[in-house]
């Protein structure tokens, strides 16, 4: 939902006019930030973003890090992107609705507020400069957005002029940085970074993970995309978890987990986030083990063993580690879960930081690790070999 505004309507002046206002709002610049504390949409004066003066501000703008990207067009309208560039459906790439231009009743200063025509996102932009023109965002709006000048004479001249996973820059095409996005329909949401000039890997890696679910590919790292991405305040809740996480907690609709993910993931990282629909609950206790080995058939690997509060967050733990091999979820904390037949069939390994010793079967193996999972709610142990330790 909007912000309910009181406006005092200011009528249509002259360009020369417009100007001249223009000049006294941007002669405070320096105190930009003073203008902001003094400055509150629920006082600001409306304008006519067709007025001369929103007509200075027609035109494509570029934020730093290349995306998100928006225009503002003369019929008062504009286009928000993202910078997701979508393979399959869903994926959002960005917004449309209109825009309409304020003035600080207090610091004269224009802003530039931008609200979609589904009513589902509003931004606001403070104007910093005009040459070159320049918007910075404000009031829970981030980045800085600079007018593209045009000139671009040789070279490229639209995207749409580069390869793949390359942009146009001042006549130049300019390999970015990639961010690929996975939502796939088993409640899982995936985000992986892709250094520049690696599209075709990118696309690849795409197309294999998200066996069909919707994706799409960003010129921008995730975090960059988790900075620009504008989530609703609409209540919609996810019992989420995080990759790298041990506790599931929740979010308040699907984009916040996007964003989570995006965030997780960073410049350079990948994170996968699972989620399911509701408020996260307790409910009894539960076990969840996994083994990690360089063959799935060998008896070497590594054994890890963890208790949650609930069934969801101890089959999200193990859905959050690809290269598990025979996990489990069991009933119960970790600590209580021993019974083991008697037969002799020994293995060497080790529980936490112990030195090696023998086990008399694999499963008196994985209930020691269990065992120690007491103090923490947690342990791991390694087999180094079938058969009695040797000295």
């Amino acid at each position: 939902m909007f912000t309910r505004h009181f406006f005092a309507p200011i009528f249509a002046v002259s360009l020369a006019a417009a100007l001249g206002s223009l000049a006294g709002s941007l002669a405070g610049c320096a105190a930009q930030s003073a203008h902001d504390s003094d400055d509150d949409p629920s006082t600001m004066r409306s304008e006519d973003a067709l007025s001369a003066f929103g007509k200075l501000l027609v035109g494509s703008y570029r934020s730093e890090a290349f995306y998100p990207r928006f225009t503002l067009a003369a019929d008062g309208t504009y286009r928000w992107d993202s910078g997701i560039r979508c393979i399959t459906t869903p994926c959002p790439s960005g917004d449309v609705g209109r825009f309409f231009i304020y003035r600080g009743v207090f610091s004269g200063v224009r802003y530039v507020n931008l609200r979609s025509s589904d009513g589902s996102v509003e931004r606001w932009l403070r104007v910093d400069s005009l040459t070159p023109t320049k918007l910075v965002g404000v009031f829970g709006t981030t980045g800085v957005f600079t007018r593209d000048t045009g000139k671009d004479e040789a070279g490229c001249k639209l995207n749409s002029d580069c390869a793949g996973g390359e942009q146009c820059d001042a006549g130049t095409c300019v390999a970015r940085p990639l961010c690929v996005q996975i939502q796939v329909t088993d409640g899982r949401y995936v985000a992986k970074n892709f250094p520049a000039g690696s599209w075709a890997e990118a696309n690849a890696w795409a197309d294999t993970t998200a066996a069909g679910a919707g994706h799409g590919i960003s010129l921008a790292t995730c975090a960059q995309v988790a900075a620009g991405l504008a989530c609703t305040e609409e209540y919609a809740p996810l019992c989420t978890m995080i990759g790298g996480s041990d506790f599931a907690y929740n979010e308040s609709n699907l984009c916040y987990v996007r964003r989570a993910v995006l965030s997780a993931a960073g410049e350079f990282g990948e994170v996968t986030g699972v989620y399911t629909k509701g408020e996260c609950e307790k409910g009894e206790l539960r076990c969840a083990t996994y083994w990690l080995k360089s063959d799935p058939a060998a008896v070497e690997g590594a054994y890890y063993a963890h208790t949650f509060a609930s069934e969801f967050e101890a089959s999200s733990w193990i859905a959050l580690q690809p290269s598990a091999v025979d996990a489990a979820v069991l009933p119960g904390a970790c600590d209580a879960i021993t019974a083991c037949t008697k037969e002799y069939n020994p293995v060497c390994g080790g529980v936490r930081s112990d030195e090696p010793s023998t086990f008399g079967n694999r499963c008196m193996f994985m209930a020691a690790v269990r065992a120690s999972s007491t103090t923490d709610g947690w342990s791991k142990g390694y087999v180094s070999a079938a058969g009695e330790c040797t000295k």
